[in-house]
């Protein structure tokens, strides 16, 4: 009823006849009354104004405020062809509706509606250029279709310059339709911001105001223009876009920029960075709320381009498909310069070609981390990176960790620690330094890898380069490997290490589905704890290859179980390269040790050091260690080494060395020494070495059983050059004598037939001796160097108590 008032108080007389009918004729005649009265005029009242839009649409133009008149209308409404002229007979474009200077405009609403005419066709959408209400703070503006740009607000900032701003579309046509450019802006806070569809490159800026939420139904396009496609306040609260955020060639452009802070943001579709510098940029100058991208989030070819940054704390970042690193530094990234909540990403991490492309970065702490797919290093440097400078919570790969040939692709650090890490796949190592690499200067908990840990090719001069490897300067909680973990061609390739830089911290439980492998690099496929190592625990074999150290298990504290279903395999190498410690196990103390296969020596045809290669090495004592097996080595090499100096705190007379040694199978070539400090060489260190019970279940070879001996001639043991461990630094306590407790060798005991060599079973007491099985007994005198004797066809191999 207010329409046809309004209308009748305009037209006068006009209308008289047909007002005063009946209610009934006047209801059934309204729809035809209103479409000739839209023909006849064009300023319909002080709040509004008709017109027919370029593609016919009848289009009405409403205020809130009575602010037309005759004398105004043309100066607020500037159409493409014709003017006010009271009749809707041309087709006109809509360029401007100027409200600068306008007496009473402040404070007033603007709307418009489009109907498609039955008579001259249209869409039911009317685009319009611009709005220009400079100085004026205006209200809630609702555009029935696109709106190039609208400009509004007074001087004083702190009100609210716009009020709900709802569009179809903003800047889908351009320039086309009569706007000068395609900037808006906003002095003073805007209430909200709705586009039902597109945001086509026009860019809105809320000038020291505030955003109080945007919902775009569509999505976020920058373009060429600098700053194109983009929303920026100073402070911006709910952010939500249906479609894609899609960066363009223009700096800026296709983004969300707060200079404070951003409540939330959620993409229906993907974030995607382009040619130009920052583009596809959500960026909060402070705090930011939980970002969400149903799609990808992925970098373009310049620097911070597809990228999520915050300057204060990040809370939450969702990506329901892959993060994707481009060719422009920084692309493809989530960022925040402090703390970042919880990150979880459906499908991959992929680093780009530049640095820290493809990346999680916090410089403060992140909560948790979960990876669906893979995160996989690139071709530049941290690239593929879930890295923070402080703390790391629980994070979760269901792929595989893979390093690339950047320097710190495939890398995962967490400088104050990291809570857990849980690998579906495999830890790879690649080509460049640091690559598929687990590092933190603090405690690592619990880690489980379903896969393998491998090595790469990169040669790394510290293992703070390795590549494939689990580092850290704290301890780690524990270790499951569900495959192998094997050593690469680089040096420190395939390594998990605690107390990295000296700090005497250790690791506890290790287990390992298959083989801990050695490479061709040096210190690759190994162990390494600068404290105690709780256990180990590997399903298939110990291999040593033509690295040193590789292959190799190895703990500064004690090593309370180890536990080994295959065999150690002892590496091999030829020409004249030296090779050690390769295929060893090497502990300040190994408390219960059990062998399922056995302990083999490498063979060396070299002309350089060749010592350790197939070794079980304390630098204290070994509490038990069984061998299933067999030990086997050659009398010509350095052969297969067991050795331990004793306990740290011998108690009265007892300083076992190796409290208790079984042998299912044979020995040959071994060298099994007590009193000896675990090192390069055997080093002399203690007279008062004891060994416990010896079962040996096969025959006894080329070999040695010696506690607290020397070999002062240097043609083996078991001859009259044997003698008490003695010189600077040696523990030799005059009521503690060495001593090896029982010996029953299952088979027989032979030297070799070269006629000069000797073996011997050494020490000041030796408790019992026996040979096939037990059945065959030697008789020994009780005390100290009182017996010795010849065993075996060849006469090499003696048991020898020492004076």
């Amino acid at each position: 009823m207010s329409k046809s008032t309004s209308m009748v108080s305009w037209m006068g007389n006009l209308w008289a006849r047909t007002l005063r009918s009946t209610s009934r004729r006047r209801n059934a005649r309204s729809v035809e009354a209103l479409e000739s009265r839209v023909l006849l005029a064009t300023l319909v009242s002080a709040n509004k104004l008709t017109y027919q839009d370029a593609d016919g649409d009848n289009v009405e133009v409403a205020f809130s405020k009575p602010i037309l008149n005759a004398g105004n209308v043309n100066a607020i409404f500037t159409f493409d062809t014709g003017t006010v002229n009271g009749s809707n007979a041309t087709k006109q474009q809509l360029r401007t509706i100027n409200l600068t200077g306008v007496a009473g405009a402040a404070g007033t609403t603007i709307i418009t509606k489009a109907v498609r005419s039955a008579t001259t066709g249209g869409d039911g959408f009317a685009a319009i250029g611009q709005i220009d209400a400079t100085g004026i703070d205006i209200s809630t503006v609702t555009i029935d279709g696109d709106l190039g740009r609208i400009i509004a607000g007074d001087a004083t900032t702190t009100t609210q310059g716009l009020g709900a701003l709802t569009v179809h579309s903003l800047g889908r046509f351009g320039t086309f339709t009569g706007a000068t450019n395609l900037n808006s802006s906003v002095t003073g806070n805007l209430l909200s911001l709705k586009a039902k569809t597109d945001v086509k490159e026009a860019r809105l800026e809320v000038v020291s105001g505030l955003i109080g939420t945007v919902t775009i139904g569509g999505s976020l396009i920058g373009g060429n223009a600098t700053e194109s496609g983009l929303i920026f306040a100073n402070g911006i609260g709910p952010v939500s876009i249906l479609g894609n955020v899609t960066g363009g060639a223009g700096q800026l452009s296709g983004g969300v920029f707060s200079n404070r802070a951003l409540t939330s943001v959620t993409i229906g579709g993907s974030l995607t960075g382009s040619s130009g510098l920052s583009s596809g940029l959500i960026f909060s100058f402070f705090d930011m709320g939980a970002v969400k991208v149903t799609g990808n989030v992925q970098g373009g070819s310049q620097e911070s381009s597809g990228r999520i940054q915050s300057r204060g704390d990040l809370a939450s970042v969702t990506i329901g498909g892959s993060l994707i690193g481009g060719t422009g530094t920084v692309s493809g990234q989530i960022f925040s310069e402090e703390n970042m909540g919880a990150v979880k990403i459906t499908g991959n991490v992929q680093g780009g070609t530049q640095a820290r492309s493809g990346s999680v970065q916090a410089l403060g702490s992140l909560a948790s981390a979960t990876i669906g797919g893979s995160l996989i290093g690139g071709g530049s440097d941290f690239t593929g990176a879930v890295t923070s400078d402080r703390s790391i919570g629980p994070l979760v790969v269901t792929g595989s960790i893979i390093g690339g040939t950047g320097i710190g692709s495939g890398y995962v650090f967490g400088d104050f620690g990291i809570a857990s890490l849980t690998i579906g796949g495999s830890l790879i190592g690649g080509s460049g330094q640091s690559t598929g690499h687990i590092a933190s200067a603090r405690t690592i908990g619990p880690v489980v890898i379903s896969g393998d840990v491998r090595g790469g090719s990169f040669d790394s001069a510290t293992p703070t380069g390795a590549t494939g490897a689990i580092l850290t300067n704290g301890s780690i909680t524990s270790v499951t490997i569900g495959g192998s973990l094997i050593g690469g061609e680089g040096d420190h390739s395939g390594l998990l290490v605690s107390g990295l830089l000296g700090l005497p911290a250790g690791i506890g439980a290790v287990k390992i589905g298959r083989d801990l492998r050695g490479g061709s690099g040096i210190s690759s496929g190994r162990i390494q704890s600068a404290a105690a190592l709780a256990s180990v625990t590997i399903g298939g074999s110990l291999v040593g290859s033509t690295g040193n150290r590789s292959g190799s298990v190895s703990a500064t504290g004690e090593l309370t179980t180890v536990t080994i279903t295959g065999n150690i395999q002892g590496g091999s190498i030829g020409g004249s390269a030296s090779l050690q410690d390769a295929g060893i196990v090497q502990a300040g103390r190994i408390g219960t040790m059990t062998l399922g296969g056995s302990l083999i020596a490498g063979t060396g045809t070299t002309s350089g050091l060749f010592i350790n290669n197939g070794a079980i090495r304390s630098e204290n004592d070994i509490a038990s260690l069984t061998i299933k097996g067999s030990v086997t080595g050659r009398a010509v090499d350095p052969g297969v080494m067991i050795t331990a100096r004793g306990r740290q705190t011998p108690t009265g007379t007892t300083d076992l060395a190796i409290g208790k040694l079984t042998i299912n199978g044979r020995v040959e070539g071994a060298q099994i020494l007590a009193g000896y400090q675990s090192g390069t060489f055997a080093i002399p260190q203690n007279a008062d070495a004891q060994i416990g019970p010896v079962v040996i279940g096969g025959d006894w070879i080329a070999s040695n059983l010696v506690a607290g001996a020397l070999d002062n001639g240097g043609n083996g043991f078991g001859n009259s050059g044997d003698a008490k461990i003695s010189g600077g630094g040696v523990k030799d306590v005059p009521t503690v004598f060495s001593k090896i407790t029982s010996i029953v060798i299952g088979g027989e005991v032979l030297g070799t037939v070269v006629g000069t060599d000797h073996f011997g079973f050494v020490a000041e007491n030796i408790g019992s001796f026996k040979v096939k099985g037990g059945t065959t007994t030697f008789p020994m005198l009780a005390g100290v160097g009182n017996d010795t004797f010849l065993v075996g066809l060849l006469g090499d191999v003696r048991v020898f108590e020492l004076d």
